[in-house]
């Protein structure tokens, strides 16, 4: 790495977010962080808060190691030697203000748009509707194309984007009728598949007659979802919901 790489490297570190300024951080003192390493820090998707460093423009190299704990495989992230900056600038993914961000958590009360469930606005992550790295930047008046998500919905979304069929096609349009982009609204499919979705949680005491609902399926030795989804198909077939 040349000492004007490096330099340019330290003056992006205090502009980034926590978690890629960690892994950034991390990268120019000991030059690799690997997953275990991440996870030390108390972050529990290590590939996440690489990612978010590569959307910032800087490039990354994986390698294997071994994790020094459980013995398996784990990846070890490093600074592209050749060209650790994307071409030459960092052109990544621009950092949401806190002014944005509270914009989009008030529009949908602090609510996970997929579960519904209200979390608190330290825990809750903001997303493109349309991945950035199919979609691009976004410019951020356009309040509509982001949605406040839960950590586990995140990772989930995140999970299942990079492992649909359209995330090497990269057609927008595909994404823009998926139910990962418009839980909210008359999506198509869920990544390319022909498939409809619900997220549902119980909650307080709700919780009770979802012990009931579970102990029922589980005297007819059915799977829980296939007994809710039943459930709800036989309500539609007798016309009790309208």
């Amino acid at each position: 790495m040349t000492p004007e790489t490096k330099k340019k490297l330290e003056e992006l570190l205090p502009t980034l977010g926590k978690r890629p300024g960690i892994v950034l951080d991390r990268l120019l003192k000991h030059g690799s962080v690997g997953t275990y390493d991440l996870g030390q820090l108390g972050y529990d998707q290590p590939p996440r808060a690489a990612q978010d460093l590569k959307e910032r423009g800087v490039r990354l190299k994986v390698t294997r190691g071994k994790h020094p704990v459980t013995g398996y495989r784990m990846a070890i992230y490093r600074l592209d030697d050749e060209q650790p900056i994307l071409d030459g600038t960092f052109n990544g993914r621009q950092a949401f203000s806190k002014e944005f961000r509270r914009k989009i958590f008030d529009a949908h009360k602090s609510h996970c748009i997929f579960c519904g469930v209200a979390v608190e606005k330290s825990r809750l992550q903001i997303d493109h509707r349309v991945p950035y790295q199919i979609a691009g930047e976004i410019d951020l008046k356009r309040t509509a194309e982001f949605m406040p998500l839960c950590s586990s919905h995140q990772r989930t979304k995140s999970w299942t984007c990079e492992h649909c069929p359209n995330y090497i096609a990269k057609k927008s349009a595909v994404c823009k009728a998926c139910y990962w982009a418009i839980p909210d609204g008359p999506y198509k499919h869920v990544a390319t598949r022909p498939e409809r979705r619900l997220d549902l949680v119980w909650r307080l005491a709700e919780v009770k007659k979802f012990k009931r609902l579970e102990a029922v399926a589980r005297g007819r030795r059915q799977p829980l979802n296939e007994f809710a989804i039943q459930i709800l198909n036989d309500a539609v077939e007798k016309k009790q919901i309208p």
